[in-house]
């Protein structure tokens, strides 16, 4: 078994797409800075009493030069963000998949992570009653997520993977901080962490001879 552990390697490579509703039930999508030096998993439901808009976030995150080969078994995998803060968090849950591509591309654009071609793997993260904050948390396992990417006919070890995260909307509203790429120098980026295996080497077949007769 190999271990993998790559962290988000830029500051475009951890970022948060807002789908922002408003009063008359407009819809409009944007691409949150590129320096930011936190994002949140959440939701947020239009106030009418407030006259405020509603959000949903989704949360990219893209991880360069993966070195697992293409087609190789992965034995354990997740993603683990230094949380910092959550309100109302406890219990809600977050949906994960992934860029369905060979080599994933930097999101330059909202479009780019709105309208990505997705996996069919998905992943539900339902974080505990009282999320942690000031640490490490782990995601659950997400290796079908990463399995369906390097399997593709294309892939190549090295090549870049994108995964999204989504707080499905819910009856209240809740988010869950935690730090990117541009939080003191990339001490708390994300990380995707993993192992994984490759066949056995191919059995040789051997001749041998006994009193000159082969078996």
């Amino acid at each position: 078994m190999t271990a993998v552990t790559e962290q988000v390697a830029a500051s475009a490579d951890d970022r948060q797409h807002t789908t922002e509703t408003d009063m008359s039930s407009s819809v409009t999508h944007s691409l949150e800075s590129a320096s930011a030096t936190t994002m949140k998993f959440g939701y947020q439901a239009v106030n009418e009493m407030e006259m405020a808009s509603g959000f949903v976030w989704t949360n990219y995150m893209r991880f360069t030069s993966v070195a697992i080969p293409q087609g190789a078994t992965i034995d354990d995998a997740k993603i683990q963000i230094y949380a910092t803060a959550h309100s109302s968090a406890g219990s809600k849950s977050i949906v994960i998949d992934g860029n369905d591509v060979d080599d994933a591309a930097q999101a330059s654009s909202e479009g780019d992570i709105r309208s990505a071609t997705k996996t069919s793997a998905t992943v539900t993260w339902t974080l505990g009653g009282s999320p942690s904050t000031g640490a490490w948390v782990d995601s659950p396992e997400i290796k079908t997520i990463i399995k369906e990417i390097v399997d593709r006919g294309s892939w190549s070890s090295g090549n870049d993977i994108n995964l999204y995260f989504r707080g499905p909307a819910t009856s209240a509203d809740w988010s869950y901080t935690f730090r990117t790429y541009d939080h003191s120098g990339n001490a708390h980026g994300p990380k995707l962490v993993l192992n994984y295996s490759t066949s056995s080497a191919a059995k040789i077949p051997i001749t041998l001879f006994i009193n000159g007769m082969s078996t």
